[in-house]
């Protein structure tokens, strides 16, 4: 019965995608713990729900709130840590509503992703995804709902993974800028590294190539200058990729910029004209997707004197996603064509 609702919603509102099975297994970077998930097929459906539980043999052991690695999915703490004999347990959930082919995305066969990163208050013990008599008994038990249908791969060992203590850093910058470093303490026939950003649609796209060691046994650092910020908060991480195609994910950092100069929008919902307006920055170029991501719209707004006038009457009613750039700002929004 829990899933009663959900299914019915998905019936009839979410395309049917063949279900893989997804493994799961946890990596100890020697700073935080990674939960890595992989699926055994394709997949571009909706990732409903993922739980898991994760048991330390320190009963002093406290985990800290997940931080999201990937985008279509958001986990948290559900509930506190509980002690067995000398064991502690914790359970971790999380629900996402994000249909991936909305957004032209992906989730290929046997390709690991970082699912979140969790930061024991201490390493100095043994962590596992936990399967045994507690989480039967406790509904913690590790599974994952595709398209609200369970499917259940494996608890597993982390393949050894191409880089060690892979790290990202941000810090703002002069000019509305984000500075980004990311640190690898050796590597082991990497290829390249992805620096990518959130979009507001929570997908991650890439901002940045760049060229990895291949091998390494001395600690490296590696930068790139977002000179292009979006308002608000900007999230970041970082994908290495090794030779052999297999990839990792860096944790995810926050840059948050509460002085961006505002975008007035208006009137927003619109059936004809929408006015775009910031008053301490010039806006030089209006771009709107559709759902699916492609670029329908596209104003360029050097000329306009005051605020920029964009006629929305010939797009299909819908819900539209904006993006503003000017003096090197990104602004993102969403507006609605009625």
């Amino acid at each position: 019965m829990k899933n009663l609702i959900y299914l019915l919603f998905l019936t009839l509102a979410t395309p049917v995608f063949s279900q893989p099975l997804v493994d799961i297994c946890l990596n100890n970077t020697g700073t935080t713990l990674e939960v890595i998930i992989t699926p055994d097929g394709s997949f571009q459906g909706v990732v409903s729900n993922i739980q898991f539980s994760i048991k330390s043999d320190n009963s002093a052991i406290t985990f800290s709130s997940p931080v999201n690695s990937f985008g279509y999915i958001s986990m948290a703490k559900a509930g506190g840590e509980t002690t067995v004999a000398s064991d502690v347990y914790h359970k971790f959930a999380g629900f996402g509503f994000v249909n991936m082919s909305f957004f032209s995305a992906t989730w290929a066969a046997n390709t690991p992703i970082v699912l979140c990163t969790i930061t024991p208050s201490s390493l100095a013990a043994t962590f596992t995804i936990a399967d045994d008599g507690w989480t039967a008994v406790n509904n913690g038990d590790y599974y994952t709902e595709l398209n609200g249908l369970e499917k259940t791969g494996i608890i597993g060992s982390c393949a050894a993974l191409s880089v060690d203590g892979l790290t990202l850093t941000a810090q703002k910058a002069a000019q509305q800028q984000v500075l980004l470093q990311w640190q690898t303490l050796a590597e082991y026939h990497s290829s390249h590294f992805e620096l990518e950003k959130r979009t507001e649609t929570g997908a991650f796209e890439v901002i940045q190539r760049q060229g990895a060691a291949g091998t390494s046994t001395a600690p490296l650092t590696y930068q790139y200058l977002d000179a292009s910020p979006m308002s608000k908060t900007n999230y970041y991480r970082v994908r290495e990729v090794d030779l052999d195609g297999q990839s990792t994910f860096s944790n995810t950092v926050e840059v948050t910029f509460d002085n961006f100069p505002h975008l007035a929008v208006w009137p927003n919902p619109s059936a004809d004209i929408v006015h775009f307006e910031v008053r301490e920055a010039s806006l030089e170029r209006i771009v709107l997707y559709d759902a699916l991501g492609r670029e329908v719209l596209a104003h360029d707004a050097r000329e306009d004197i005051g605020a920029t006038q964009l006629s929305i009457s010939g797009l299909p009613k819908g819900i539209y996603h904006y993006q503003c750039f000017g003096e090197g700002l990104v602004w993102e929004g969403s507006l609605v064509r009625e």
